[in-house]
């Protein structure tokens, strides 16, 4: 897709857009037809600096794009850099940048809708052949950071394809360190440059299902793998670049923490789960706090304060009485710092725009508890008019973000202002007034995010609690303790 790059803004979109069309529609007939392309053929596949960055040609080891180094000025230092030498790799020319050669289109939603159908079923007959996994990996990887466009989240089929990615990783032996000959019938060739190159997709398909799980409140991904084991005559990471080093460490401690948070508390009868969660938080609190000093770059900062904030909010599937005044000051200010820094990155990088879609989700968890702690017992000590610019920074950002006028960030445009000015007095089932209180529990740190959408769903188009007369059916006492 990066030819569309440089296609004169004076030419029609529909005609941009039946080229884009033109090329996966080729590819899913590559894809069905060509015989199977080795390893050692030419092959590019190139990501940016979205922390799973990486750039894959032939045999050579992966390695990250530093945005100093990239020689066009024209693209953007989140996203991937147009390679040089032809892309032969069937799966890479088909599923780049999703944002980077659609959202400058002047198109409707049905033909961006049509579009991407094409990407979603060349992703399909990937997955199912049993031929060029590597690529297919690595396309995946692609689709995972960048989604595609969707009008609810109930319809993102990321989590399918990071669980599809994954699978075949471990299929293939991603997970262990040095030979793979163990998952192959066939003898397999072993080097230097194959060994870096398997443990660095391997870090980045980890850290990858990772960020898919943890932001999207599904159970986290702590999958076990050689690389950490004892007896090696050097270290397996040493030759990943700092970046992506980093990310795996932080990934992997934050979906570690998540799960001892599950084990020590959350699976607890309610009232026992209310008095322990403060300190099980705290304490995966404490094994993110000496990351700080590793940090490579602002980016990684914001990943770090990221993970910080959604674990911190699972301290509020507690009822907000379990929870101390200063827990909620400090989870406040750590939004609001998190939004700043988002803001400084998208002045500098353009982050809205070309990162992550994961960053979407992080920002819509950090508004929201701007909303939900700003109206709780606690408001009087905030700094409101610094909560309110955040607040209304993270909907400019969904502005950007979006490419079509009624995708999610589009209708998050429309949803933090309703929510912001309705009028918020949320009871719990003894009639006390709780502005914190969480119907929603099972998402861990981004329970408080669906439940305010729910919430909005019944403020603003008056629909029905649908947990109304259904919590009591599983837990007969202490829900509400």
């Amino acid at each position: 897709m990066h030819r569309f790059q440089s296609l004169s803004k004076s030419e029609t979109p529909h005609v941009e857009l039946d080229l884009l069309k033109q090329q996966v529609e080729s590819n899913i007939r590559e894809q069905n037809g060509q015989p199977h392309i080795s390893a050692s053929q030419n092959s590019s596949f190139n990501l940016g600096d979205s922390g799973t960055g990486m750039t894959y040609t032939g045999t050579a080891p992966v390695s990250i794009l530093p945005a100093g180094d990239r020689q066009s000025r024209n693209v953007p230092q989140m996203i991937a850099a147009p390679s040089s030498e032809p892309a032969t790799n069937v799966c890479s020319s088909a599923c780049s940048t999703q944002a980077q050669s659609i959202q400058e289109l002047n198109v409707d939603a049905q033909d961006i809708d049509e579009c991407f159908a094409l990407v979603v079923e060349l992703a399909k007959s990937a997955i199912f052949s049993t031929e060029r996994i590597l690529p297919t990996i690595q396309a995946l990887i692609i689709l995972c950071t960048w989604q595609m466009p969707i009008d609810t989240p109930s319809k993102d089929i990321t989590p399918t394809l990071a669980g599809a990615m994954i699978q075949m990783a471990t299929n293939i032996g991603l997970h262990v360190y040095g030979t793979v000959q163990d998952f192959s019938r066939v003898a397999q060739p072993y080097d230097r440059q194959q060994r870096n190159f398997r443990t660095r997709l391997w870090a980045i398909c980890l850290l990858t299902i990772q960020r898919v799980n943890n932001y999207r409140g599904l159970p986290p991904a702590v999958l076990p793998d050689t690389y950490s084991h004892e007896g090696y005559k050097e270290d397996p990471f040493e030759a990943l670049p700092t970046a992506i080093r980093f990310q795996r460490k932080l990934n992997q401690v934050q979906s570690e923490a998540i799960s001892q948070i599950e084990r020590d508390a959350l699976s607890r009868r309610p009232e026992d789960r209310n008095v322990v969660l403060p300190a099980a938080v705290s304490h995966a609190l404490s094994r993110l706090s000496p990351l700080e000093l590793e940090c490579p770059s602002k980016l990684d900062r914001y990943f770090l304060r990221s993970a910080v904030l959604q674990i911190s909010a699972c301290s509020l599937i507690a009822p907000s009485s379990a929870i101390g005044d200063m827990n909620l000051l400090s989870m406040y200010g750590d939004a609001c710092n998190l939004i700043e820094l988002a803001v400084e990155l998208d002045d500098e990088k353009q982050m809205s725009e070309y990162g992550p879609g994961v960053t979407n989700m992080i920002l819509a968890l950090a508004a929201f508890i701007v909303l939900r702690v700003g109206k709780s017992r606690v408001r009087d000590a905030l700094d409101a008019r610094r909560g309110q610019k955040c607040y209304f920074s993270v909907i400019n950002m969904n502005e950007k973000h979006s490419i079509r006028s009624d995708d999610v960030a589009a209708r998050a445009t429309i949803i933090l202002p309703q929510l912001w000015t309705s009028q918020m007095n949320i009871k719990r089932p003894d009639g006390t007034v709780d502005n914190l209180w969480l119907r929603c529990r099972n998402r861990f740190g981004l329970s408080l995010a669906f439940d305010t959408l729910w919430l909005w769903r019944q403020r603003i188009w008056r629909s029905t609690s649908p947990y109304e007369g259904v919590e009591g059916t599983c837990l007969s006492t202490g829900l509400d303790a």
